[in-house]
């Protein structure tokens, strides 16, 4: 596919490709549209290309959603090293306190 037809066939998908983004995003707006860029650039760029065995926007949409998981999977790693995720070997019995430490100060904040 030329890159002019490529671009005007993305240019079609937009709208419904930034609906797909964002329940890829679970309908947060800004995080779908960081998505969709990235999911041009990999189209644009050639690192995502197109080979025609499934239709332009099946094969878009699945550009997108892999996009959307290696965000949220490099977002959790991150969150993982930084401690703000538990630790998967802890037992609930410790992680469980935890929590209602947590609900405790969360129901002291004022409303």
């Amino acid at each position: 596919m030329s890159p002019d037809k490529l671009r005007q066939n993305l240019e079609t998908l937009h709208q419904a490709s930034f609906a797909w983004a964002q329940r890829c995003c679970f309908g947060n707006p800004e995080e779908a549209a960081d998505i969709l860029q990235s999911a041009y650039v990999k189209v644009l760029s050639g690192q995502a290309k197109f080979h025609g065995r499934a239709e332009m926007k099946t094969w878009f949409f699945g550009v997108i959603r892999f996009t959307a998981l290696e965000r949220h999977r490099h977002q959790t790693r991150e969150a993982s090293s930084l401690g703000l995720l538990p630790d998967p070997d802890e037992s609930r019995e410790t992680v469980n306190p935890r929590l209602d430490q947590l609900r405790e100060q969360l129901d002291q904040l004022p409303q």
